[in-house]
């Protein structure tokens, strides 16, 4: 956690990255949005869920829903941490997030 703190001193946007075949991946999340709150309430963040290749849910739309009940409204994407063309999507994506 003290390293979250340090990583994150003077940068204007956060990935997390999900792994769908976490035991309750939206669980994981709560704990990184919960974990990040006060980041959180003045930076952006976008999410990245990966290993769907391997367990389908839950899916895009089931993430989303989450997030709208938590009052927040980050962009989640399906993303394969190996590629790097997916990592820079979901760093653009961020990008842009951050400049609107």
């Amino acid at each position: 956690d003290f390293m979250s703190q340090i990583l994150l001193n003077k940068t204007s946007g956060l990935i997390i990255l999900i792994s769908n075949t976490a035991s309750n991946p939206l669980s994981e999340l709560k704990y990184y949005l919960d974990a990040h709150q006060e980041f959180l309430k003045q930076n952006k963040a976008v999410i990245g869920i990966t290993h769907n290749d391997l367990k389908p849910t839950p899916s895009l739309s089931e993430y989303n829903e989450f997030i709208k009940e938590r009052g927040e409204n980050w962009p989640v994407l399906k993303v394969d941490a190996r590629n790097t063309d997916d990592m820079q999507k979901l760093l653009l994506v961020l990008l842009d997030t951050i400049n609107r």
